[in-house]
């Protein structure tokens, strides 16, 4: 063969084999292209499934947070410790702070009276002491307001009165008797037997759904240097009241309190008042005891 044919094939077989071992390499890094697209193609695929897990994990914790938890009303009954307090002779029990108007309502509807059981707390000096002590009541008025209108009670009962001289001169004022001292009731909500007395404001009568129920007192500030003055002053700390139910503020009035030497009273409310139911359920054991008496004659 003529060389310069030699040198044609020589160059040709470099050619051609080198040619195929850079299509090999070619086609592997094409290979190993593709399988590195893949890849991230997957991890990609992976991370946004995560993240679309962890943003519906989130979305639902989110909606379990945002859930609202309805807590039922409390339930207030009578009888009801009153939170206002009357200090210093005068103030005002807002009724609707510890009862609901419509529980008021019904208790209003049922008796046509409200019953305040009293717990004294007067200071323990001059004729006043540990067993026995006394306030007297100027006035107690019953507001209340309806969808209606106002309305306004002032018919005062209580089961004792006295005749104290004042800067009006001397009248006789309704009275509560009890004890001097610390609280008989206070965080007792349950047993209120131990509440010194009871007033009762009667007569209650409304239309309309109650907005507001409010009692006013003022108590009788004595002038005079007498025994009924010293014992009937009001002193110390705050007196404390409760919304009572009837049965309650019966068995609460059969109680008996001594007054010390020189204080005079009525087992009866002031003249022209008239008599409390109680008074005629007291008055039947000596009616019993008379006929008895004369029957034996």
């Amino acid at each position: 063969m003529k060389s310069s044919a030699i040198m044609t094939l020589v160059i040709a077989s470099l050619f051609l084999f080198g040619g195929a071992d850079a299509l090999a390499a070619s086609s592997d890094k094409s290979n190993k292209s593709n399988k590195s697209n893949k890849s991230n193609k997957s991890d990609k695929s992976s991370k946004s499934s995560k993240s679309s897990k962890s943003s519906k994990s989130s979305k639902s914790s989110k909606s379990d947070d945002d859930e609202v938890v309805v807590v039922p009303p409390e339930v207030v009954s009578i009888p009801a410790i009153l939170t206002n307090t009357i200090s210093q002779g005068s103030g005002t029990l807002d009724l609707l702070a510890d009862v609901t108007a419509e529980t008021l309502q019904s208790y209003i509807t049922d008796s046509g009276s409200i019953f305040l059981g009293v717990d004294l707390n007067e200071a323990a000096n001059g004729l006043e002491s540990s067993t026995s002590a006394g306030i007297a009541i100027e006035s107690a008025v019953l507001e209340i307001v309806t969808s209606d209108g106002s309305f306004s009670f002032s018919d005062l009962l209580t089961n004792t009165s006295a005749d104290i001289l004042n800067s009006a001169g001397t009248d006789a004022y309704n009275t509560l008797f009890g004890t001097a001292g610390g609280s008989e009731i206070a965080g007792n909500s349950t047993d209120f037997s131990d509440l010194d007395d009871v007033l009762k404001i009667q007569d209650v009568s409304i239309t309309g759904d109650i907005i507001s129920a409010t009692v006013r007192l003022e108590f009788v500030d004595p002038t005079g240097s007498g025994a009924n003055e010293d014992f009937f002053d009001f002193s110390g700390g705050s007196e404390q009241f409760a919304l009572v139910t009837e049965a309650q503020a019966t068995a609460i009035d059969l109680k008996s309190y001594t007054a010390p030497e020189g204080v005079s009273f009525s087992a009866s409310s002031p003249p022209g008042s008239p008599e409390p139911w109680w008074a005629l359920v007291l008055l039947i054991p000596a009616i019993q005891l008379y006929k008895s008496r004369a029957a034996k004659k």
